[in-house]
Order: C-alpha cells, then sequence, then structure tokens
C-alpha cells in the first residue's frame, strides 16, 4: 500500500512543478508562498476542525520538529520556484532526484537508518539510474 501512496505522491509532485512554473514568472516567489500556504490552510480546515486536538498535541509534543518541516519546506520551494525562473522545468525538475540521496543520507546522520545491507546493491542501482 504505502507504494500506491508513493506513486501517488510522485506525480502529485509533478504537476505542482508545472503549476510553480506557470505561476513563476507571474508573481513573486514570496507571493507564491504566501498564496500557497493560505490556500493550504483553507483546504485544510474541515482537517483542522474534526482532529484539532491532534494537532495541538503534534505541535505540543514535537514543535521543533513540525518548524523545522515547515521551514524546510518553504525554503526548499522558494529554491525550487527560483530555479524555475531562470531556467526550464524540464531542466531543473530532474535535479529533485537527489532527493533520495539527501534522504538516505539525513537518515542516516540523524535517525541512524540505514537500507538492508542485502538490498544495497539495488538501491546503488536505483540511485546511479536517477541520476
Amino acid at each position: 500500500m504505502w507504494f500506491i501512496y508513493a506513486l501517488a505522491g510522485a506525480f502529485g509532485k509533478s504537476y505542482s512543478g508545472l503549476f510553480r512554473k506557470k505561476l513563476a514568472n507571474n508573481v513573486s516567489t514570496s507571493m507564491f508562498l504566501w498564496i500557497s500556504s493560505f490556500i493550504t490552510l483553507v483546504i485544510m480546515i474541515p482537517f483542522t476542525l474534526t482532529r484539532g486536538d491532534q494537532i495541538i498535541n503534534a505541535f505540543l509534543h514535537s514543535p521543533v520538529v513540525i518548524l523545522g518541516a515547515a521551514l524546510s519546506l518553504m525554503v526548499a520551494t522558494f529554491m525550487n520556484l527560483e530555479a524555475l525562473k531562470r531556467e526550464d522545468l524540464s531542466y531543473v525538475a530532474p535535479l529533485n532526484a537527489f532527493v533520495p540521496v539527501f534522504t538516505l543520507i539525513i537518515a542516516s546522520t540523524f535517525l541512524g537508518e540505514n537500507p538492508p545491507q542485502k538490498e544495497s546493491w539495488a538501491w546503488l542501482l536505483y540511485l546511479s539510474a536517477r541520476t
């Protein structure tokens, strides 16, 4: 089931890049961040109303993690949009293939997670094919 979610997420992200490229030359990066955050907030209101207690508990238990996730998303979106303003989507989007490399490094460094040794060759093959 996780694979379906991951595949759907990748498909959605591909459209996200398309929409960002379309908006890149029409609005400033700061305005894009503000608009997308505001619209996301409006869309999430029903979820917030039904699960507000869980959201508050999560924020109270892990405020640094939640703020770090939000900040890293904003910085990544800002940088990506700036790149899209300066270059074609077909050049910028493939660089997103480095996300798994950075994720492996960060997960190993901060979480102590490493890919299973038996499948390491598969990860290396996957990463080499993506770059």
